[in-house]
């Protein structure tokens, strides 16, 4: 309860008690006060007549004494009258039914036995009476009273004239408590509003609002609490950081994170926990981590967390939770000790970072590595064939000029003959220097926009000579019209040592088709490019490779070991992709994924 209340409902109490008491007071002393003014003259008037009803009574003369019971009915106001003789018997009664019977009630013995009025109030008919019995005195020496008047006079009207006045006083009682009241709360809320001003501030500290002030006001002991709150806010302002900042940093971190008391309870988990495992804030509440661990882990797990608990830090520990479906979800966590300001473990933080993307795409990251270090390893070879076939170039063309004139000007015999071969093989090695040439060759393509397949028709026209000739037959699949982005030329080079390569590893025939259409790659809208032969296939162990210059599964002197390498080099300039499958003795697939046109890009 609130101290205005505390303050306010007992005076309230107080001030309904009193009134009630006031009320009750006065219906008493005008009770007692009306009752007097029916009694008094009553009796006044018997004594003043005591000779006459005396000789009524003990001569037991009934017509005189009614004709004086008629003049009490008159004079006093009364309900009824009646002549007692001593012992109770009715004489004289104002209704003659009555007369005979005899009264036993107590107060009516008594008042005739000891010679002293009596009263009694009693109902009558269901209606409030005031019973008065007055002996009438003996001759003179007598000590019994020669009988007894009986008066009974109506209350209604006394009963409702002390009920108004009691009513009027307890009323203006009433209006005085009010006015007290009204009094005592305008001086409580002068009192109280730095009490409540104080309140506020505590609440506002309470919810982190630090740095919060409130008015000093008087300079009495309240003013002196709110000063000392407003210092105490201030230092906390300056040395504090307020619970909402902490919870909006736990709210935007992107991996899991729990926090537990001393005994390992889980008492905060944020929103990334919650989605990883299923759970909402209440059903983590007060729960034992031990009970979020999986079957899986490692069993030296619990050791390491029973460290944590003794004050050491543990990090990179690779876990498995379960979720609410009790399915384990791996995840890597670092774990640390909450201390405090006395040194004292006092819980644990677990920051957790969900790994089921990396379980799931573990081939495809591997696939990427590989295809990274391939990468750096053609830049590597690139540069190294590019200095080396520069330094070649100029040497082998002498060779060659030279042997071709001695070739040309020496008869048929000795000399002749190794003059061709010496030309023959000078031609190979001119040949495999612009293979690196080309392959190293750094110049930036003559990016445009073209139609797809319609640069594959014109890489096709020169393939499909070659196919006849070979026994190779040629089949299209091209889909809808795509724009792409990049070098023209490069991407029929990169057609054409595909489809080339194709056919080699067919040398009894066989069916090549080349194909195109969309495909989604990693989120990515792409046109694919298929190159599909029905040869020998790639072994599995040498799939690997197939894309480092200079490595052939040829014969010597039919290939140099660049083609494939080229194309690799084309497609990752255009910022495209190829992957290969392959079963050996049913054939193998190229497929080079190219952006589509993007205006943006083209732009650039």
């Amino acid at each position: 309860m609130k101290l205005y209340a505390r303050i306010v409902l007992p005076f309230v109490v107080l001030m309904a008690f009193l009134a009630w008491a006031i009320g009750v007071s006065t219906r008493r002393v005008v009770h007692t006060v009306l009752r007097s003014n029916l009694e008094n003259p009553a009796r006044d008037k018997v004594a003043s007549v005591s000779h006459s009803l005396r000789v009524g009574l003990l001569s037991g003369n009934d017509r005189v004494l009614r004709t004086y019971l008629q003049g009490c009915l008159t004079g006093f106001n009364a309900l009824q009258a009646a002549a007692l003789d001593r012992q109770g018997r009715i004489i004289a009664h104002t209704d003659q039914a009555m007369e005979g019977k005899s009264l036993r009630a107590p107060h009516v013995l008594a008042s005739l036995s000891s010679g002293q009025a009596s009263s009694l109030e009693t109902t009558m008919d269901g209606r409030p009476v005031l019973e008065l019995v007055i002996p009438v005195s003996p001759k003179t020496g007598g000590t019994e009273p020669a009988g007894a008047l009986l008066l009974r006079f109506s209350l209604e009207k006394t009963v409702e004239t002390e009920r108004r006045i009691a009513a009027r006083v307890s009323g203006s009682a009433a209006l005085a408590g009010g006015a007290c009241l009204v009094a005592l709360l305008l001086l409580m809320r002068s009192v109280l509003a730095p009490i409540r001003e104080l309140s506020l501030g505590v609440e506002k500290l309470g919810r982190g609002e630090y740095g919060t002030t409130v008015p000093v006001g008087a300079f009495d002991e309240v003013g002196d609490l709110a000063g000392s709150f407003n210092e105490m806010s201030r230092e906390l302002a300056q040395t504090t950081v307020s619970k909402d900042h902490l919870r909006d940093i736990l709210d935007a971190m992107a991996d899991a994170v729990f926090v537990t008391d001393a005994q390992a309870r889980i008492q905060t988990a944020n929103p990334a926990a919650l989605a990883m495992l299923g759970f909402n804030e209440d059903e983590l509440a007060g729960k034992p981590a031990s009970d979020l661990l999986g079957p899986s882990n490692d069993p030296r797990l619990a050791g390491k967390l029973e460290r944590v608990k003794e004050g050491a830090a543990v990090g990179g520990s690779e876990i498995y939770l379960l979720d609410k479906r009790g399915r384990e979800v791996p995840a890597l966590m670092s774990a640390a000790p909450i201390r405090s300001r006395d040194d004292r473990i006092k819980g644990v933080v677990l920051a957790v970072k969900d790994i089921r993307w990396i379980k799931r795409n573990a081939d495809a990251l591997r696939h990427s590595e590989a295809k990274l270090r391939q990468s750096e390893k053609l830049s590597a070879v690139g540069q190294l064939a590019a200095g080396v076939a520069h330094e070649i170039n100029n040497p082998l063309g002498t060779i060659l000029g030279l042997a071709q004139t001695i070739a040309r000007g020496a008869p048929s015999g000795a000399v002749a003959a190794p003059m061709k071969v010496i030309e023959e093989e000078a031609l190979r090695c001119r040949t495999l220097v612009q293979s690196l040439l080309a392959f190293s060759r750094q110049d930036r393509p003559a990016m445009e926009e073209f139609d797809l397949n319609e640069a594959m028709e014109g890489a096709l026209g020169m393939v499909e000579a070659q196919a006849r000739v070979r026994g190779v037959a040629l089949a299209r699949d091209l889909g809808p019209a795509e724009k792409v982005w990049g070098d023209r030329t490069n991407i029929q080079q990169v057609v054409i040592n595909l489809c080339s390569n194709a056919m080699d590893a067919m040398p009894d025939g066989g069916t090549l088709t080349v194909s195109t259409g969309r495909a989604v790659l990693n989120g990515q809208m792409v046109v694919n490019l298929a190159v599909q032969d029905t040869g020998v296939g790639i072994p599995e162990e040498i799939r690997s490779r197939v894309f480092e210059p200079f490595f052939t599964t040829k014969k010597v002197g039919a290939g140099t070991g660049l083609g494939l390498a080229l194309v690799h080099e084309i497609v990752s300039n255009h910022q495209g992709s190829i992957d290969l499958t392959s079963e050996p003795g049913k054939g193998t697939v190229f497929t080079v994924s190219l952006p589509l046109y993007d205006p943006r890009a083209g732009e650039t």
